[in-house]
């Protein structure tokens, strides 16, 4: 009788190598929180950095690319970045986070599995991810990632699930991610500054982007591009 053996391309210890690659990650990331003493709040971000010295722009560009895993909202640390460096340094620092936690995300999710998990998701979702792989997908991930009011690192790992190129990716996000850093820091550098016009000016700047929002044909286009819409609902 022929032995039977194990077929190398077995997803089983691949799968094993990523859970426990993913476990370990974790682990390190939640001890690393714990040393820096980290902690939900401006002020400890803030001083987090200003210990660092010379070392706080790799600090802080650390704690965006890592945010997700140090269990850090990416507003509070951008808004932390403003206070830290002024609007045009915490900008920049906070896109080039973004731009790394993105491309992260991105690899991480293919790394996992991309058409595995695909084909277990909704038929509702299908669509959406093969539109996501045009160049229109692309356009629109862009202007997700530049509107600072919404949560990215879904839309980064959405992304990752389509057959999207990798060099489109990076540069839709790199293009797009000073605006919405810029909008972070500015308020951040205004809360610094403390000047009421200053404050002012960057709760306007935030009303201003929330606008959108409030037109009912912007909201219906959101739902119906991301499959938001309840099955039979009319659109």
């Amino acid at each position: 009788m022929e032995e039977l053996r194990p077929n190398p391309g077995s997803p089983g210890p691949r799968r094993g190598v990523r859970i426990l690659a993913a476990v370990a990650i974790g682990g390190a990331f939640v001890f690393a929180r714990s040393a820096l003493g980290l902690e939900w709040g401006l002020d400890s971000i803030r001083e987090t950095v200003d210990r660092m010295g010379p070392w706080g722009p790799v600090v802080f560009v650390t704690m965006v690319s890592f945010r997700q895993f140090l269990l850090l909202p990416h507003m509070l640390v951008l808004v932390a970045g403003g206070l830290a460096f002024g609007t045009v340094e915490g900008t920049v620092y906070g896109a080039i986070g973004i731009l790394n936690s993105a491309m992260g995300i991105f690899a991480l999710t293919r790394w996992f599995g991309a058409e595995s998990v695909r084909v277990r998701l909704s038929p509702r979702l299908q669509p959406v991810l093969d539109r996501a792989a045009t160049r229109g997908g692309v356009g629109t991930l862009a202007l997700v990632n530049a509107y600072p009011f919404m949560t990215i690192t879904v839309f980064h790992a959405a992304a990752g699930l389509t057959k999207m190129r990798f060099w489109a990716f990076a540069a839709a996000i790199a293009l797009t991610s000073p605006i919405r850093t810029w909008t972070y820091a500015y308020f951040g550098a205004a809360l610094m500054d403390g000047s009421p016009v200053h404050v002012a000016g960057a709760t306007a700047v935030a009303l201003l982007l929330l606008s959108p929002l409030l037109v009912p044909d912007v909201r219906r286009r959101i739902r119906r591009e991301f499959a938001l819409d309840a099955p039979g609902a009319d659109r």
